[in-house]
Parts: C-alpha cells; sequence; structure tokens
C-alpha cells in the first residue's frame, strides 16, 4: 500500500470516526465535511455526495439538497462547492452536494437525472442520513442552477409540500418548452435526435405544479446567454398562479465587469462563488423561510409570457 494511500484511508477512518462522535453526542464540535456519502450505491460515483454538517446539529438545522449544473451532460458536484460552502460557513446550514446519473452517448436518458435527485431528496429523510449527520430533517430546502435548477425544481414538485421548505432557482431551466425553442441540441442527449412534444411535457415541472408548495425564489440574469429567462419567469408565472410564492430577482450582468454565460459567478473565483447580490437574496430568503417554509413575495412583471398552448405550438412547426 503506498504512503498516499494509508494517508487517504487515515482521512476516511477520521470522518467516520466524527461522523459517530456527533451521532452519539447529538452534535458536530466543530464544521464537518463528510466525502462520498452514498444515497443510491447501485449509481456507484453517481450515487455519492458531499455531506457539509456545520458546528452543531440538532432539530433546528437547516439542510440544503445542492444540485450542480450542467446541461444533464457534464460538471458534477465541484462546480457549486463555492455554493456549499456558502450556506454551510456562513449561513449554518447542513449541505448535501450530489452527484446524479449524466446523459451520455445514448445512456442515463430522462428520467435517470430526475430520478437520482428526487431520491436523495428522500434519502435525507432516512435512517441512514441520520446515522451519517446525527439529526433528523422534517423539511428540506433545493438549491440549483441552470439544468440544475431545472432538477431542483423538478424535485420540488415531486416531493410532499410538508416535506420542502424552500427552494433556489438560480438561471434555471423553468419550463423546458420556452428553453427548447433556442436550445433544442442540448435535449439530444436525453431523448435522442428526433425529440417529441411528448419528451417535454414528461419533464416538465410546470405541468407538477400544484397549490400549497413551498416558497421558491428565482434568480436570472436579463443577459443570461445559456438559459433563457422566459423559460424561468414561465415556471414562476404558472407557480404563482395557483397561489403559490415565488420571488422572482432579476439583475443586469452590468452589476459587474467580466460576467459571461449565466452571469452568475464572481471572476475568477475559486471555487465558483455567486455574486454578492444573489448570495444576499439566498440568505435573506432562508432567512424568512427557516424550517417552515413562509411566504416571499413576488416582484417581477411575468404576464408578458407567451401561454403553454402558444408555446407548444411554437414547437411544433418547427
Amino acid at each position: 500500500m503506498t504512503i498516499l494511500r494509508k494517508v487517504d484511508m487515515f482521512f476516511r477512518l477520521i470522518s467516520v470516526a466524527a461522523v459517530s462522535w456527533g451521532l452519539v453526542n447529538g452534535a458536530y464540535a466543530a464544521r464537518t465535511v463528510v466525502r462520498d456519502v452514498s444515497y443510491a450505491s447501485m449509481n456507484g460515483k453517481f450515487g455519492l455526495g458531499d455531506l457539509y454538517l456545520p458546528d452543531t446539529v440538532d432539530f433546528n438545522t437547516r439542510i440544503v439538497l445542492l444540485i450542480h449544473g450542467g446541461g444533464w451532460t457534464n460538471l458534477d458536484r465541484e462546480s457549486v462547492r463555492g455554493i456549499a460552502e456558502f450556506l454551510w460557513e456562513k449561513h449554518g446550514c447542513a449541505v448535501y452536494n450530489i452527484e446524479y446519473r449524466l446523459a451520455h452517448k445514448g445512456k442515463n436518458r430522462w428520467s435517470a437525472c430526475g430520478d437520482d435527485c428526487v431520491k436523495a431528496a428522500n434519502w435525507i429523510f432516512s435512517e441512514d442520513f441520520s446515522r451519517h449527520a446525527g439529526f433528523s430533517p422534517k423539511k428540506i430546502y433545493i438549491c440549483g442552477g441552470s439544468a440544475g435548477g431545472h432538477l431542483a425544481l423538478w424535485t420540488l414538485v415531486n416531493l410532499p409540500p410538508e416535506r420542502v421548505a424552500g427552494c433556489i432557482s438560480i438561471s434555471s431551466i423553468g419550463d423546458p418548452v420556452h428553453d427548447f425553442l433556442k436550445h433544442a441540441g442540448r435535449y439530444r442527449s436525453l431523448f435522442g435526435k428526433g425529440v417529441k412534444e411528448t419528451d417535454l411535457t414528461a419533464m416538465n415541472p410546470v405541468l407538477k405544479i400544484k397549490a400549497g408548495m413551498a416558497p421558491v425564489l428565482s434568480t436570472h440574469a436579463t443577459e443570461d446567454k445559456v438559459v433563457p429567462i422566459s423559460s424561468h419567469k414561465a415556471f414562476a408565472k404558472a407557480y404563482g398562479a395557483v397561489g403559490n410564492t415565488c420571488e422572482f430577482f432579476e439583475y443586469s450582468s452590468a452589476l459587474h465587469n467580466g460576467l459571461t454565460g449565466h452571469c452568475i459567478w464572481i471572476p475568477e473565483s475559486k471555487p465558483h462563488r455567486l455574486i454578492p447580490e444573489i448570495e444576499e437574496k439566498i440568505a435573506a430568503f432562508i432567512s424568512r423561510c427557516g424550517n417552515s417554509g413562509i411566504a416571499a413575495s413576488l416582484n417581477e412583471d411575468i404576464s408578458d409570457i407567451k401561454s403553454k398552448e402558444e408555446i407548444v405550438s411554437d414547437v411544433l412547426k418547427m
């Protein structure tokens, strides 16, 4: 056995011991990150996540399921480590930053990634999670961006409402139909070359919205070049139409120099950190919702979004 392998095993044993100590004593003495905690062993490395635990854990500890983006085909939990650390270090949240099965070369087509995220969320309410974390949450937050934001919204609408305190949706594909009109290519990995209306319907969180769901915070740059803001606003409009709460923060990339793509990351930050305006919105949202999921306020006019029937008609004409 190499020295590096021995060192790696040593630190893994320390992590296990730290978890055991926390479970016995009901709280951790210091912030802890437990790597490679499995929620779906049959998925191998794509069923793992890093569990961030704050200084102390108890029934009041807020837990966030964090879902990375990457067009359902690439990237990993490391790409959103900066968000995990922000929630963990600055706001005392526990965070479960997960992997999920990626669509690639005809494998893991929809609904593999969606199923994985819902499974990870349900695992947080299991005895297995409690053994790892030292506490048993009653509600969770869900957070994701871009395609990960779509998966966060998908998870939200597929969980019992009483299980969710709130959902944080960053530059998300809220309604795939709107996104498909501009970026049809990225859906081929999920469905093959001939993407049909029924495919988009199958993955659309808008169609699973019901009254009584948890508050949502949506953030999106007007100039986002990766996901059209109309896709996100379409979800927000439908969510509010049945009496649910969605706070929509639209901002201009002119807030900062050097913003590109989604216009969400501080340039040159390592790991990626969200721009302060988004972090402030997230902090305020979590503070308002607590563990109970209280209402926030919608602050964006989304009345100009086309109806579902109009958009589907546009798709069929393509």
